[in-house]
């Protein structure tokens, strides 16, 4: 449900989807970025997001477990330049930091309570020859 409605809720951003569209789909995958091509024009697959859930606490209360969930996600920028790499990091930034409301729409959509940026760095993976801005975000979510 959540990993559904933050992809959608990223490619439904105005200046995200500008820089991983390519026309009809948004380059953003969960884990990893796919090694084979859609098609054989060979589909570029950067600049692009990797999102992975990083974790998520629940508390026990009394009445049971609490409803009200806090998961942190890991996502990954990644582009073959630097500036366009931190760009696209800026953009993500810019359409999660302090949302608060609906992700997603329909049956995956999921309350958001609060979202905050915890950490962010960059890093060159040299044997693909990507630049990489990795942000950490902490999401509080409340589970039907």
């Amino acid at each position: 449900m959540m990993p559904a409605a933050l992809r959608a809720h990223l490619a439904a951003d105005t200046a995200v989807a500008v820089l991983v569209s390519n026309g009809t789909t948004a380059r953003i995958f969960p884990h990893v970025i796919p090694q084979k091509p859609d098609r054989a024009d060979s589909i570029p697959r950067v600049p692009c997001i990797v999102y992975e859930l990083a974790g998520e606490d629940r508390d026990r209360t009394f009445c049971g477990t609490s409803r009200l969930i806090r998961s942190r996600w890991r996502l990954k920028c990644f582009a073959e330049r630097f500036t366009d790499a931190v760009s696209l990091a800026d953009a993500v930034r810019d359409a999660l930091i302090d949302f608060v409301g609906v992700m997603g729409a329909g049956a995956e959509a999921v309350s958001v309570r609060d979202c905050s940026l915890e950490q962010a760095f960059s890093i060159e993976d040299m044997e693909p020859g990507l630049f990489r801005v990795e942000q950490t975000y902490t999401l509080w979510i409340v589970e039907d």
